[in-house]
């Protein structure tokens, strides 16, 4: 397959292969983008009232919105990172092992591509990790097992995750 060298700013050089790489014309251009001045920031501090009204108000002007003074430990929060990183330092082989387009599969990791005019697809930067997770029901089971601690974090974290979507 065709290649493509990109240099890098650092001097050195990025080889591509053509299943990665978007005509010039699908490209978005920045600077034709609005950029975003900020994102709302709910605090879970403010009264019940005032909570409403700005989580209202980022939905219908942006559709997301950060969360700050949650109550999820921050520690349980890098845990969950670090063994996501953990998972996707795996060898690929072993993840490979879960890879499938099939929605219906509790567990697996797939990617996403753009169908793009004149070319098969082009294959995006990322793979994603799919699993069912409940803030009580004992999902651990359709967890991935490795890394070895991954079930135990992502099974706590969902008791956190739980509990602050009851009070959004």
């Amino acid at each position: 397959m065709e290649k493509k060298a990109f240099h890098l700013a650092n001097g050195s050089t990025l080889s591509l292969s053509q299943d990665f790489i978007l005509p010039d014309d699908n490209r978005s251009v920045l600077s034709n983008l609005c950029p975003l001045l900020s994102i709302p920031v709910i605090n879970m501090k403010d009264s019940i009232p005032v909570l409403v009204k700005k989580i209202s108000q980022a939905c219908e002007e942006y559709g997301f919105f950060q969360i700050i003074n949650h109550g999820v430990p921050s520690e349980l929060c890098q845990k969950m990172v670090d063994s996501v990183t953990d998972f996707f330092s795996l060898p690929p082989e072993e993840r490979a092992l879960l890879f499938t387009n099939d929605k219906t599969k509790p567990l697996r990791v797939s990617n996403y591509y753009l169908k793009v005019e004149g070319k098969e697809r082009v294959t995006m930067w990322s793979e994603t990790l799919a699993h069912p997770w409940h803030p009580v029901e004992d999902l651990a089971h359709l967890l991935p097992q490795n890394p070895p601690y991954y079930r135990e974090i992502a099974t706590e974290y969902a008791k956190e995750i739980g509990s602050l979507m009851n009070q959004l």
